[in-house]
């Protein structure tokens, strides 16, 4: 059984970075249907490193917390260091977390990683 955490709560109900972005150079969206997830993630990217990020969507409180957590982490950071995020990150935003509920921590990073290919 998964417990979420009071700080994935928190960033559920307000979350950050969440909205549309006007001048994004880099989008992608996804969803999973297991739990009924959809996120879109757009960044404003100069000189290599994410100036802005935001995010649009409706999930679960995991996928919805975990997102805005990520977009906070990965702001100013080099594209080459966001391709090379894995499980580790997450399971520091996310904890233990069941492999039912696995899929709804994953899609952020897995959308944010197709932004940036």
């Amino acid at each position: 059984m998964t417990t979420i955490s009071q700080k994935i709560i928190d960033h559920y109900k307000n979350p950050l970075n969440f909205g549309r972005l006007k001048n994004f150079t880099h989008s992608a969206e996804g969803s999973d249907a297991s739990c009924g997830d959809q996120i879109k993630i757009q960044l404003n990217v100069e000189n290599g490193k994410v100036k802005e990020i935001r995010f649009q969507g409706e999930g679960c409180a995991l996928c919805i917390g975990v997102c805005s957590m990520l977009t906070e982490k990965v702001k100013g950071m080099a594209l080459e260091k966001i391709k090379r995020l894995d499980d580790n990150l997450l399971r520091q935003l996310a904890g233990k977390i069941s492999p039912g509920r696995r899929k709804c921590v994953q899609l952020p990073l897995t959308v944010l990683k197709k932004a940036v290919v």
